[in-house]
């Protein structure tokens, strides 16, 4: 016989996190109907495997079992690409493979180091405690992702006020500058000439810039600290 739970104390123990939302049980199929359609599924996140890490252990540590718990949960999940995910892994949970054989056949979502952290709980008995663990490395990742961006905004903001500083002066300031000083007759200052030559070959300059960025960072995914950067950056 299956145990009666309290759903409002389970409800209350969910973490509130980005991918998580209230839905109607009624629509879920609805939903999941609608998604599977849609061809611009959102990506599935490390906020968005925290997530699930966290609530999953809370649902099995208040006594639900495996498959009720992965249910439940597709109700609260807002990503479609992650709550298409979670229902797979539960109709192969249902067909008789552990959580880890159905989180394996999903490996674009959940990474080796992940399913084999699983295993580890399945086989001690501790799925509940290594979910919680997974939680908190995920939001971890997550938080390093964010802060990554977040540099990466910044040089990114000053090299377009730099284009449009450089737009303004050749497209307006220095076409002004030369009209004064060609009704004269003295010769042109040195930063000038430089301007003129930048105007005048601007394209091959910026192609080389291009080259020389490209390059560069070409050579820094070759080093293994440029690569954990790129991993951590793209949220694998």
């Amino acid at each position: 016989m299956t145990p009666n739970f309290d759903d409002s104390c389970i409800e209350d123990t969910l973490k509130p996190q980005p991918g998580l939302i209230e839905t109607d049980p009624a629509q879920l199929e609805s939903q999941s109907s609608a998604a599977m359609r849609n061809k611009k599924w959102r990506t599935v996140r490390n906020a968005d495997v925290a997530a699930f890490s966290h609530n999953l252990s809370r649902m099995l540590q208040a006594g639900l079992p495996i498959v009720q718990a992965l249910q439940r949960l597709q109700v609260h999940i807002r990503n479609r690409k992650m709550r298409s995910v979670v229902s797979s892994v539960q109709q192969s949970i249902q067909a008789g493979k552990s959580l880890t054989e159905a989180l394996s056949q999903h490996q674009d979502t959940f990474d080796d180091f992940y399913v084999h952290i699983i295993q580890l709980g399945e086989e001690t008995g501790q799925l509940d405690t290594v979910l919680q663990r997974l939680n908190s490395l995920y939001e971890w990742k997550a938080n390093i992702q964010k802060r990554l961006v977040g540099l990466l905004i910044y040089p990114i903001f000053v090299v377009l006020i730099f284009a449009l500083v450089c737009t303004v002066y050749l497209g307006i300031v220095l076409p002004m500058i030369l009209s004064a000083v060609s009704q004269t007759s003295l010769s042109l200052p040195i930063g000038i000439q430089l301007m003129l030559f930048f105007k005048n070959y601007w394209f091959l300059i910026m192609l080389g810039i291009v080259i020389l960025f490209m390059g560069g960072m070409g050579l820094i995914r070759m080093t293994s600290m440029g690569q954990r950067v790129q991993a951590l950056a793209s949220g694998s």
